[in-house]
C-alpha cells in the first residue's frame, strides 16, 4: 500500500512585497482558529487598521530574511520534503501550507493523484495548539467531507 506524507507548516507571503503580506495575512487572521473573535469590530479594525499598515512595515522585515530563491521557510520545507522522501523512497512527500500555497488541499491532491492509499499528515510545530495543529485538522477534515 503506497504511502504519502503531507508535511504542513502555516505558510509565507509570495513575496516581501505589502500587497502578498496582505494576502498572507489575511488569511491568517481571518482563520476563527487564530481569532476568535468574529465581530464587526474584530472585521472593522484588521480591514481598517491591520491590513492597510502593517503590510508595509512587515515588507521591510521579510526583505531583511527573503532570499533570491524566496522564502526561507519554503525553502525549507522543500529541502525536508526532498531529503524525507530520500529517506523514505517507497512514500510520496508533498508540502501544504495552511495560509499559503503550496496549500494544504494541493498536497493532498498531489499524493491521492500519486496513488497514496494511506496519508501521514505531519504539522511541523513544536508543538499541539488549535491554532496551529488545530487549524491543519480543520483542513484535512474539510478536504474529506
Amino acid at each position: 500500500m503506497k504511502q504519502g506524507i503531507l508535511l504542513v507548516n502555516t505558510g509565507t507571503p509570495a513575496s516581501c512585497k505589502p500587497d502578498d503580506i496582505k494576502a498572507f495575512l489575511k488569511r491568517f487572521l481571518s482563520d476563527t482558529r487564530v481569532i476568535k473573535n468574529k465581530s464587526l469590530l474584530w472585521k472593522m479594525v484588521l480591514h481598517g487598521i491591520i491590513l492597510r499598515r502593517r503590510p508595509s512595515k512587515a515588507a521591510k522585515r521579510y526583505e531583511k530574511i527573503w532570499t533570491e530563491k524566496g522564502s526561507p521557510l519554503l525553502l525549507h520545507a522543500n529541502a525536508q520534503k526532498k531529503h524525507l522522501q530520500e529517506l523514505l523512497p517507497d512514500c510520496v512527500v508533498e508540502i501544504g501550507m495552511s495560509y499559503s500555497q503550496p496549500s494544504i488541499h494541493k498536497g493532498l491532491e498531489k499524493l491521492l493523484a500519486s496513488g497514496a492509499k494511506r496519508l501521514i499528515i505531519i504539522p511541523l510545530f513544536p508543538q499541539y495548539s488549535g491554532t496551529t495543529v488545530g487549524s491543519v485538522f480543520d483542513s484535512v477534515s474539510i478536504f474529506f467531507c
